[in-house]
C-alpha cells in the first residue's frame, strides 16, 4: 500500500496502485492498471503522458489526505443502477477525476467508511458519458464493493 511521501518500488504501477491517507483510502479495481496503460497511449507525446500521470498521482494524494479538489478536476457522472437499496436517496452515483481528455471513474464505498474505488480509466475527447463506461463501473461495483469484504 502506498503511504503519502513514501518512495514506490519500481514494480509498482505509477498511478493504478493503492493510496492511503488520513482522510481516505483509494483502491483500484482489477484491470484498472491495464485500462490506464491502454488509454494513456492515446496521449502523445510522452511528455504529455507524464503530465497526466502527475495529475492523477497529485489528485489521489489530495483526496486521500482530505484536501479539496477543484470542480474542474472532479465531476459527478451518473447513477450506478441497482444500488438504490444502499441509500435512502436512490441509486448511488459514480464520479470522474478528470484532466481532459483522460478520466478515472470512481465511487465512494457504501460499505466501508472512507474508501474510494477507482473502476477504470478512459481517454475521451467528447463530453457525453459512454454507456460502456457506466456498465463497467456497475460491474466493478458489484464485483469489488461487497458488504463485509
Amino acid at each position: 500500500m502506498y503511504e503519502i511521501g513514501d518512495l514506490m518500488s519500481k514494480k509498482e504501477h505509477p498511478v493504478a496502485t493503492e493510496w492511503e491517507g488520513e482522510a481516505y483510502a483509494l483502491k483500484h479495481c482489477d484491470k484498472a492498471d491495464k485500462s490506464y496503460d491502454k488509454e494513456i497511449q492515446h496521449v502523445a507525446p510522452t511528455r504529455k503522458q507524464e503530465r497526466f500521470q502527475t495529475f492523477f498521482r497529485k489528485t489521489y494524494e489530495r483526496v486521500t489526505t482530505g484536501q479539496r479538489l477543484s470542480s474542474d478536476s472532479v465531476a459527478r457522472e451518473a447513477a450506478i443502477k441497482g444500488t438504490a437499496g444502499l441509500s435512502s436517496k436512490g441509486d448511488m452515483n459514480f464520479y470522474a477525476f478528470k484532466k481532459l481528455p483522460m478520466r478515472s471513474y470512481f465511487w465512494y464505498s457504501p460499505y466501508r467508511e472512507k474508501l474510494i474505488f477507482v473502476s477504470h480509466y478512459k481517454f475521451k475527447n467528447y463530453t457525453k458519458l459512454d454507456s460502456t463506461d457506466t456498465e463497467k463501473v456497475k460491474n466493478n461495483f458489484f464485483l469489488h464493493d461487497k458488504k463485509g469484504s
